[in-house]
């Protein structure tokens, strides 16, 4: 459809990272691997027409819902050229950052080791119990990780 067009419209950004299957379960490792054959070789849409056809930075960023949660990527990726707005503030930043000591693999784990899913349980529910009417969300990197929060929040309520 593209080659019929008069004109055409390519939208995306390079520095955002591209889909992926990080996320599956990895239950079907057969069907991941014939993916992979499959899209080898190919470039995005994006990088295939931007090499011939003019850019336009769209410096309005309107997704986040406070400013502060694009202000890493807006200083060090975009250099400050996004023009952002300003959350409705409150007294609990947007994003935070809590330092769990090094403990990778200490449990034979090579990922999700047990005293950081300990202490993202520990503030679950501190949030619950200090902001009852507020919702959280956590952030896990990846379904594995994901489901050993899980479990363990769940474990820490049967209690």
């Amino acid at each position: 459809s593209i080659l019929r067009a008069r004109r055409v419209a390519v939208a995306g950004d390079k520095q955002q990272l591209p889909p992926t299957t990080f996320f599956a379960d990895g239950s079907n490792e057969d069907e991941d691997a014939d993916e992979s054959l499959m899209s080898e070789g190919f470039e995005s849409l994006l990088d295939q027409m931007s090499s011939f056809l003019p850019t336009q930075m769209l410096e309005w960023h309107y997704r986040s819902l406070d400013e502060k949660l694009i202000a890493f990527s807006n200083h060090h990726i975009y250099n400050d050229r996004l023009v952002t707005f300003p959350g409705p503030g409150g007294r609990v930043p947007p994003v935070s950052h809590v330092l769990v000591p090094n403990v990778l693999g200490e449990d034979g784990q090579e990922e999700s080791a047990t005293p950081e899913v300990r202490r993202v349980v520990e503030l679950v529910l501190q949030h619950a119990k200090d902001h009852p009417d507020e919702s959280l969300g956590v952030i896990a990197m990846g379904i594995k990780h994901a489901n050993k929060v899980e479990a363990a929040l769940d474990q820490a309520l049967k209690v």
